[in-house]
C-alpha cells in the first residue's frame, strides 16, 4: 500500500534519519478525490519563531492530500495534525498550488498561494 516516508537532517543534508512511515495521516487528511495522494509542496515549510505567542516553534507545512490543498503542523516532530476549516473538518483547498508560508507579526501564518479559485489567507 502507499506510505508516506519522512526523513530527517540536523546537519543541512550531510547525513539523513531513517525512513519514518507518516501514512498515519492520511485517514485524518481530507477526503478530496481519494485517491490517498499526498505530498508536500516544494519548500513550503516554516518554523515559528520561539517568541511566537501563540505556536513558539511550530513547524507548518503545505501540500496536497487527496486533491486538496492543506496544511499540517508538528509542535515536537513526532505528532502531526492536520489544519481543520472552520467547520472542524480537515482543510481541503481545491487547486491550490505554489503555496508560500510566512508568520506575521502578531504571530499568525499568512499563506499565498497560486491558483484559479481563490486567493486568500487560512489560519490555523
Amino acid at each position: 500500500g502507499l506510505q508516506l516516508q519522512e526523513v530527517k537532517s540536523w546537519d543541512l543534508g550531510e547525513t539523513w534519519s531513517e525512513p519514518r512511515n507518516l501514512s498515519f495521516l492520511i485517514p485524518h487528511g481530507p477526503k478530496g478525490d481519494g485517491t490517498n495522494s499526498f505530498w508536500a509542496s516544494a519548500g513550503a515549510a516554516l518554523q515559528l519563531s520561539p517568541s511566537n505567542p501563540h505556536h513558539p516553534n511550530r513547524l507548518v507545512f503545505a501540500g496536497r492530500m487527496n486533491g486538496c490543498g492543506t496544511f499540517w503542523y508538528t509542535d515536537d516532530g513526532e505528532a502531526y495534525t492536520m489544519a481543520l476549516n472552520g467547520t472542524g473538518a480537515p482543510l481541503c483547498v481545491p487547486e491550490i498550488g505554489e503555496t508560500a508560508l510566512a508568520e506575521t507579526p502578531d504571530g499568525g501564518i499568512l499563506t499565498s498561494s497560486r491558483n484559479s479559485v481563490n486567493h486568500g489567507q487560512y489560519q490555523f
